[in-house]
């Protein structure tokens, strides 16, 4: 049991789609506390997380601005990650002494005064594959009858796991906390000198470089996640991730490094038809299951049955032969042409003639997609592209490598559009793969928008056809 926020002034910073914001607003309303939430987004077009919050009478909203003196009035801030660490607003907070935090630093913060055995606390992060690594350690965990959390950037704040009583909060007793960590929560991890006692790096590729000056300084968020570690803590780094290489020869690293490497992996299968989860990812459970000493046995039954994760090279039918994947989540470029490469080895093994029908772009994070056009024209038969600056980034590299043999449809404005589209290329054993290798932002609300929305469309299609066999 632990401080009281009875009247206290909390200000809710980004609202957002996700879950976050709303997370945040609930919690500390329940607390008592009188919440202000702003937003630079209009009334309209946070609908669904207002109405989350709408029967709480000590809240109220700020909405398509934000104001000044808001943030030199509050007692704690909570940030929503997409928020820039360096906004105007949250300097002027800094200038008044205002503590600025994500949902997951002010959680970390309020953990070593509690009653309750702290948690062992596992931070996953990367530039892919890091909400697949936390979701399979902690399927392991539950398989293995370990008490554990799984919050951060996937979908799901550490606040809605507090038990409030009486408007004081108890911290749940756990055995493991896992978060899966953006660059975004490692910035306030580091400002408030917090670090996981258990650290992961998937890998490190460009990414976010439309926020980061430039890959090094997107590198160096990465390095947060370490940066308060001691002597008493773990680093694990993905020997197969050059990046990761480079920080392992650091001398200024106080925890113990670890590496995982590819073993016990090529036996292992998913269910379903297509094992989605990069073998680096399994690489790097096994290798956590193994420092927590969990039973061996016990671990490679739990990743043999592990379903896989929403948007992440996703199986979402076959229809008239067609296989559909949803891969919304690959929103740069390393992403698609994993994807791409996969399924095309796949297919290699089928005696039918495969081809892949890819639905892609967007807008641009300031990648480049030179490695992915060539991907593309080795790969795929038809490429269906969104209206966006990643797509016209993609047309312009494509030029280099395209021979011609690659049908390009562009600045397609729907998901509709682009399926119904897809649909009409493909012929049996073909593939439609939706992987962006960009931002969602303009068509879409949010990536995961994105993926439904395809999946919906899928299953138009599918109700189509069983309409005209009937």
């Amino acid at each position: 049991m632990i401080a009281d926020y009875r009247n206290k002034k909390v200000l809710i910073m980004g609202l957002g789609l996700q879950g976050g914001g709303a997370s945040s607003a609930v919690f500390f309303a329940r607390l008592g506390a009188k919440v202000l939430v702003t937003d630079l987004k209009k009334e309209a077009d946070l609908k669904p997380s207002i109405n989350k919050l709408n029967k709480f009478r000590n809240l109220t909203f700020v909405l398509g601005r934000h104001c000044k003196s808001d943030f030199k009035r509050a007692d704690v801030i909570i940030r929503n990650p997409a928020v820039p660490n360096d906004s105007k607003f949250l300097t002027i907070a800094r200038q008044h002494n205002i503590p600025v935090h994500t949902d997951i630093s002010w959680f970390l913060s309020q953990l070593p005064i509690t009653n309750y055995q702290l948690p062992i606390i596992i931070g996953i992060t990367g530039t892919k594959g890091k909400s697949t690594t936390a979701a399979l350690l902690q399927y392991v965990l539950t398989k293995c009858n370990k008490k554990s959390i799984l919050a951060g950037n996937i979908k799901k704040s550490p606040l809605d796991f507090i038990k409030i009583k009486n408007t004081r909060y108890l911290i749940p007793n756990t055995q493991y906390l896992i978060l899966e960590l953006s660059s975004w929560h490692l910035e306030s991890l580091a400002e408030h000198k917090l670090s996981p006692h258990i650290a992961l790096i998937t890998n490190i590729m460009p990414d976010h470089l439309n926020r980061y000056k430039n890959f090094a300084d997107y590198k160096r968020a990465k390095t947060f996640i370490f940066k308060h570690q001691t002597a008493n803590d773990v680093l694990f780094l993905n020997k197969h991730d050059s990046v990761s290489r480079q920080i392992g020869q650091r001398k200024n690293i106080k925890s113990k490094i670890l590496w995982y490497v590819e073993k016990e992996v090529k036996d292992l299968k998913f269910a379903g038809d297509f094992k989605s989860c990069h073998p680096d990812n399994l690489q790097g459970v096994l290798a956590i299951s193994q420092y927590l000493s969990l039973n061996k046995k016990t671990v490679q039954q739990a990743i043999k049955t592990f379903p896989g994760l929403e948007g992440r090279l996703e199986f979402v039918d076959i229809i008239d032969g067609v296989k559909y994947y949803n891969d919304t989540c690959a929103t740069q470029p390393e992403a698609t042409i994993y994807a791409i490469r996969k399924l095309k080895t796949q297919s290699s093994k089928l005696k039918a003639n495969v081809n892949i029908i890819l639905i892609a772009g967007g807008e641009d994070k300031n990648l480049n997609y030179d490695k992915l056009a060539r991907a593309i024209a080795e790969n795929v038969k038809t490429l269906i592209l969104f209206k966006g600056s990643a797509s016209d980034k993609i047309v312009k590299a494509l030029k280099q490598f395209n021979n011609g043999t690659i049908e390009q449809l562009n600045n397609i404005y729907s998901m509709q559009e682009a399926v119904n589209i897809a649909q009409g290329e493909a012929k049996p054993n073909d593939i439609v793969l939706l992987s962006p290798a960009a931002a969602s932002f303009g068509l879409f609300k949010h990536e995961f928008d994105r993926g439904k929305q395809f999946k919906i469309c899928v299953k138009k299609i599918k109700n189509r056809t069983t309409q005209t066999i009937n």
